[in-house]
């Protein structure tokens, strides 16, 4: 038996984001979760549980934190 996450992308695709909340995207398409568990005769909140996590993109500058390989005091 197909797992939820293997039923939801069966009928949408890859899940490829979540916004955490009610919205996540297929095929660079948003899709309601409330929509998708009357389809699939599920829980929102379960429907939720499976969704997979998705890191936030970094955004700004670089660190600035880089080394130099320069001689300590202590050891040269």
């Amino acid at each position: 038996m197909k797992s939820l996450l293997e039923r939801i992308e069966s009928l949408y695709g890859k899940v490829t984001a979540w916004d955490s909340r009610l919205c996540f995207w297929a095929n660079s398409v948003p899709h309601d979760v409330r929509d998708a568990a009357r389809r699939l005769k599920a829980d929102v909140g379960d429907v939720c549980d499976v969704m997979p996590v998705f890191e936030a993109p970094k955004r700004g500058r670089r660190s600035a934190a880089v080394t130099e390989d320069t001689p300590d005091a202590d050891n040269p």
